[in-house]
């Protein structure tokens, strides 16, 4: 979750004249997480992920400070605009969970496949429909508006 959203921060920082930053950092990522994986590997793959869930973001989150002060963007504005896709996602989860354990066992894998993406993709529709109206209708808006275009 949180590396689906540090990989537009460099390239919004080259665009907003912070290329020797970015590029910085990215030798500091390297210097950090080279040795980190290295001591992670000794824990096997479990440590090698722990590495990325405990080491990265420290050093990931330079790049959100800076690029936040540079375009005067708010850590609650940033949370804000991200809300919709995480309550969404976090309800999806929690539907999908309690599918499986309602659901009866002994059905061939592939069904249980479909119907937990089926009651996925309906509870994150729903939820965005009840709790998020107003920015559907902006989204749904924009994509009118971009098809209206290309025709």
């Amino acid at each position: 979750l949180f590396r689906t959203n540090v990989i537009l921060l460099i390239p919004l920082l080259n665009v907003i004249g912070e290329e020797r930053f970015a590029m910085w950092n990215s030798i500091l990522t390297l210097a950090v997480l080279l040795p980190s994986f290295y001591i992670g590997s000794h824990w096997g793959t479990g440590g090698i992920a722990s590495v990325w869930v405990f080491v990265y973001p420290l050093v990931a989150l330079r790049l959100f400070w800076r690029l936040f002060r540079k375009i005067k963007m708010s850590v609650r504005e940033y949370i804000g605009a991200l809300w919709p896709a995480v309550s969404g996602c976090i309800l999806m989860g929690i539907g999908v969970e309690i599918f499986k354990r309602l659901r009866s066992p002994g059905w061939p894998v592939y069904l249980d496949l479909v119907l937990e993406v089926l009651v996925g993709a309906l509870v994150y529709v729903l939820a965005q429909a009840l709790m998020h109206r107003e920015r559907l209708r902006v989204f749904i808006g924009l994509i009118k508006n971009l098809r209206g275009r290309s025709a």
